[in-house]
């Protein structure tokens, strides 16, 4: 099946009738002809194209406005509408990209000398040595916080394609793909995660150096040697546990918006897509000991935690809670006080290990997925959700400070080469 269209020809109409009607045309057009994006129970390959450029995948969902294409390789486009000038299937089926296209996209991307390996989730591409080590230490992660959602009843997908992880050898590198990604890049920033890409990239400029307890290894926060080091954990020794942090953050992301935890549309509340990153950037609040009640001391992020106690407190004001619920303004006005308070709710009903919070936490991301991605979440909806599942907000906030003033910051962080 081959379908495509055209935009009328512009010596038809005149002035700002034509733009309207063309508006129109092309809205209703390309809303009758999204029917044609599917064939039975498959999705169809289709390309769409605007001004600038065409994009090819499956149509994920639509509404008025806008339309969400996934690629082969799994990244998500949102694009406008009343954009777009062309239309057509170029396929009857929609396939992801197999590993060797994979493998060949990143190769032509990639320095020369950089690695690639796969291992069951993901593939990691990262400086010669270290590929192999991160791509296993990867498919741990996946496992743990698949572990932390499952022991709450939090159903999740699997993937629909490999997960890309790029571990730059140093800032300067990070820098360029930032650039070549359209990312807003900083000296501050450190990694991310990518919606459109799909991929997560980040960079250590210690690869290969050990520069003492503290900065090595899996976590700079919380718990205890278990065991001798695996050859994973070996090889990975010289990574600084700052780089650890940004990488197991950063993924916790990509896993939750790969697995049907996050909505890919983007009205999941920042807050909680940012808290749990942090909450599990701890080994313990990933491993099965959180699930049965693990020493709080052992969850603490000390960095969120200071300042919460130091800065934010000074500020705090009743009524908190529901503003960061109910917005994502905080993100933008005080990022330090949003990111801290959203660690400290996170942990609050993450380390739950049963009891009613546990339960409501579970209820709670239940209905944030069968929330349409597609339609507005206004601030009434998002407080009125979370009051449906935890009740009166101003006794939730009581409780969840007293939380917060209970926690201890640990003496001596300590390296945690757990492989269980």
């Amino acid at each position: 099946m081959s379908v495509s269209f055209q935009p009328i020809p512009p010596g038809l109409f005149f002035g700002n009738l034509f733009k309207r009607l063309t508006l129109v045309y092309l809205a209703s057009l390309w809303l009758f002809l999204v029917s044609a994006a599917q064939a039975g129970d498959a999705p169809r390959l289709i390309e769409v194209s605007d001004s600038r450029q065409a994009y090819s995948g499956r149509l994920l969902a639509k509404n008025d406005e806008s339309a969400w294409i996934m690629n082969e390789f799994g990244g998500v486009l949102q694009l406008n509408v009343r954009k777009l000038t062309g239309f057509r299937v170029v396929s009857e089926h929609f396939r992801t990209a197999t590993a060797v296209e994979f493998h060949q996209k990143l190769r032509l991307e990639m320095p020369e000398d950089y690695e690639i390996a796969e291992s069951t989730r993901f593939i990691a591409i990262a400086p010669a040595g270290k590929a192999s080590a991160y791509a296993s230490f990867l498919d741990k992660i996946y496992r743990d916080v698949a572990h932390f959602y499952l022991a709450r009843g939090i159903r999740i997908s699997e993937p629909a394609v490999p997960l890309v992880v790029l571990i730059f050898g140093d800032q300067y590198e990070f820098r360029a793909y930032c650039e070549r990604d359209n990312t807003r890049w900083s000296d501050d920033l450190r990694g991310y995660y990518s919606l459109p890409t799909n991929r997560v990239a980040l960079f250590d400029d210690r690869l290969g150096e050990i520069s003492g307890a503290e900065e090595i290894g899996f976590g700079k926060q919380t718990s205890i040697v278990t065991g001798q080091p695996s050859n994973t954990s070996r090889q990975l020794s010289g990574v600084s546990a700052r780089t650890m942090d940004t990488l197991i953050h950063e993924v916790v992301h990509q896993i939750g918006f790969n697995t049907g935890v996050h909505s890919r549309f983007g009205r999941t509340p920042q807050w909680l897509v940012e808290g749990l990153a942090m909450h599990m950037e701890s080994p313990v609040a990933r491993s099965p000991r959180a699930s049965r009640g693990a020493d709080k001391t052992e969850l603490v992020n000390v960095e969120r935690l200071e300042w919460f106690r130091r800065e934010y407190a000074e500020r705090r004001s009743a009524g908190d809670i529901a503003s960061l619920v109910a917005s994502d303004e905080l993100f933008n006005s005080n990022p330090f006080d949003a990111y801290s308070l959203s660690w400290a709710l996170a942990c609050f009903l993450g380390s739950s290990a049963g009891g009613d919070r546990a339960h409501q936490f579970t209820e709670y991301l239940d209905l944030l997925k069968t929330r349409d991605g597609m339609d507005a979440y206004p601030a009434s909806e998002r407080l009125s959700d979370f009051r449906q599942c935890f009740g009166d907000v101003a006794k939730f906030e009581v409780e969840f400070l007293r939380f917060v003033e209970e926690l201890e910051i640990p003496a001596s962080p300590k390296v945690v080469f757990a492989e269980n």
